[in-house]
């Protein structure tokens, strides 16, 4: 619910003077490192795993997970690596350059795509170490419309790709971005009661731009949210077909102004009972040039349609009244000693860090860190709760396919955000 409501006194405030940095942990690690050649045969790009002997000039890491048994995995352009706590590189997989169009659903014995594919790097979309009941790496990349594989941690080159069965249905495999700059954030927490396992929860920005009717179609099957399954039948999503509609375990910006709303999607964790996302997006649904604002996004994961979806702006403000609005990471953790005495916390309440500017895309902008505890965001969540369902505002913040907020009485409201209105 899109309902305006800033943070307007944060618990903590700290003016940092300083470059942007990136926060360690599910933020995107970035650099520059030599890019692997492409391998022609025939002029067709040869898609086998390469790694030995291949001339490197450039690349760039774009995510990396640390187990706690201290391997590193680094996902890069056309890359992922392997490493051990000292950093040496363990093993090596080449996941591109391949032959692919953004017209085109990955190939497969029955399924071919007749339109012109070209050379295309892959990007690494999504780098998730997934213990369940069989430990893997998943991975997503910017090709395949953002298809997924599951690897294996012994030997990642050995992985089960998803896009390969022809039955499948697009909404079940295209799961990240297909775009090099189109964000993705994904992380397991728990799932809906009927899933009985853990779930994998997934925003991507849209990237099917608005010049290609073909293309814009294909990319706006894939939800800005979702919910994926990772058990049996992994990264599909949950569905159900009633009387009225199919429902889907996602949601979706509204068609007429996805392609210039762009949400970019900053990281995503789980707290409480709830899964959480932190974004960047423009204040104003189809205004041209509306000015950038930080949102919290959240959702109940008992719920598996979106209904309980809730977002609210989030302000770092200093105790002077200056405003730094423009999230470039942030992490949740548990509070130390100090602060559960400031805040009054017990030891296993969350807090978010937050760095922020006061100037998006500026390098030398003005920085700021600023702590909220969970508690307290969630409180707030629920006065707009509260507020949606007295009637009074709309849900979705006008640019997601949501119903208007409604009348309900409060039991309703507890079903709904499982049982928000006890926290």
């Amino acid at each position: 619910m899109g309902l305006g409501t800033d943070f307007p006194n944060n618990i903590v405030h700290v003016t940092l003077f300083l470059a942007l940095a990136s926060i360690c942990g599910s933020v995107i690690t970035q650099g520059v490192f030599p890019n692997p050649r492409r391998v022609y045969q025939d002029g067709i790009v040869n898609e086998r795993i390469l790694g030995q002997g291949v001339v490197a000039e450039r690349f760039e890491l774009n995510h990396l997970v640390v187990t706690e048994w201290g391997r590193v995995f680094v996902g890069a352009v056309n890359r992922i690596y392997e490493l051990d706590s000292d950093l040496t590189v363990l093993g090596e997989v080449e996941t591109g350059p391949v032959n692919d169009s953004l017209k085109c659903l990955p190939d497969s014995e029955t399924r071919k795509c007749s339109y012109t594919k070209t050379v295309t790097d892959n990007y690494n979309k999504v780098l998730v170490h997934y213990k369940g009941l069989k430990e893997k790496l998943l991975t997503c990349g910017s090709v395949y419309q953002g298809a997924c594989e599951a690897r294996n941690l012994k030997n990642i080159s050995r992985a089960h790709f998803y896009y390969e069965s022809e039955s499948g249905s697009i909404l079940d495999y295209a799961v990240a971005a297909a775009s090099p700059t189109a964000s993705t954030v994904a992380f397991v927490a728990p799932g809906p009661e009927e899933v009985q396992s853990e779930v994998l929860y997934v925003g991507a920005t849209y990237s099917g731009g608005d010049t290609d009717l073909i293309t814009e179609q294909l990319r706006g099957l894939v939800p800005a949210l979702s919910t994926r399954s990772l058990g049996k039948n992994r990264f599909e999503l949950i569905a159900k077909t009633d009387s009225l509609q199919a429902q889907f375990s996602g949601i979706y910006i509204q068609k007429t102004i996805r392609a210039q709303y762009l949400i970019e999607y900053v990281t995503g964790f789980t707290s409480d009972i709830y899964s959480y996302f932190l974004t960047r997006q423009p204040e104003n649904p189809g205004i041209k040039d509306s000015p950038i604002v930080s949102k919290v996004i959240q959702i109940c994961q008992e719920d598996t349609y979106y209904n309980s979806y809730i977002d609210m702006p989030l302000v770092c403000k200093t105790e002077a009244g200056k405003n730094y609005n423009y999230l470039q990471a942030a992490r949740v953790t548990k509070a130390s000693k100090n602060l559960q005495l400031s805040f009054g916390l017990r030891s296993a309440d969350d807090i978010l860090i937050g760095l922020f500017s006061d100037n998006e895309g500026d390098h030398e902008a003005n920085s700021a860190i600023c702590v909220f505890t969970m508690q307290y965001i969630r409180k707030k969540l629920l006065e707009n709760v509260q507020r949606c369902f007295r009637g009074e505002d709309v849900s979705g913040g006008g640019y997601l396919n949501k119903k208007q907020c409604q009348k309900l009485v409060s039991i309703v409201v507890k079903q709904c955000f499982c049982s928000l209105s006890n926290t």
